[in-house]
């Protein structure tokens, strides 16, 4: 919901002077269209903040895993589409997810997420989920380049990490986004450790949103 402005703003009050000068991926002109959007589905492009072992860079990432041989003949006879999110408890030992969180970790940045609920008859109510204490969260994720031939080789797909989940987001639903404190960010980027607490929920608020 913020400008790209704002999430400049807010990044660099998280993260201060850890990780050096942010800066931009100009390789996509409209990495700034990635802020300012109520509602990111899966296969969208969603904004990222990556680090080369040099700086830190900001960029898009299509949300939906495809490892190279996640292929679309195997996706077809397996009848299963990209990954969307990643177990964290198993992240460094799945076969298709070790790799990436060897290599190729990375931070969702976004100020707010859903989980729906699922009454009697199959009824689901989304749950829109933010923090009162900061403007964005910095949430755990893992990518891989596309094997397709229509996207550039650089053009990367990401998956979010999942935990079970804590405090109030228990009374939506059992899983939840691996949200990270500023530390514990900088902790994923550089040496891939994820804190035994890896959610910051203490200030998580939500409610029922419209599903139009």
């Amino acid at each position: 919901r913020r400008s790209f402005e704002e999430i400049l703003a807010c990044l660099e009050a998280l993260l201060g002077d850890e990780l050096g000068t942010l800066d931009q991926d100009h390789s996509r002109g409209d990495v700034v269209m990635a802020a300012g959007r109520f509602n990111i589905r899966p296969s969208h492009d969603v904004l990222v903040l990556r680090h080369d072992g040099t700086s830190p860079c900001l960029a898009l990432s299509r949300w939906g895993y495809q490892p190279a041989w996640k292929t679309p003949d195997y996706q077809r006879q397996a009848k299963r589409g990209p990954f969307i999110n990643a177990r964290a408890e198993t992240v460094h030992t799945a076969r298709a997810y070790a790799p990436a969180a060897a290599s190729q970790r990375c931070l969702i940045i976004a100020d707010g997420f859903y989980e729906s609920t699922t009454a009697a008859g199959g009824k689901r109510t989304p749950h829109f989920f933010e923090a009162t204490s900061s403007d964005v969260f910095l949430m755990a994720g893992i990518e891989a380049s596309f094997p397709n031939a229509e996207w550039r080789a650089s053009h990367s797909n990401v998956a979010i990490l999942t935990q079970e989940a804590q405090g109030v987001a228990r009374d939506v639903h059992h899983r939840m986004p691996v949200i990270l404190s500023a530390k514990q960010a900088i902790g994923w980027l550089r040496t891939s450790q994820l804190p035994e607490a890896t959610a910051t929920v203490s200030d998580l608020t939500h409610r029922p949103v419209s599903t139009w």
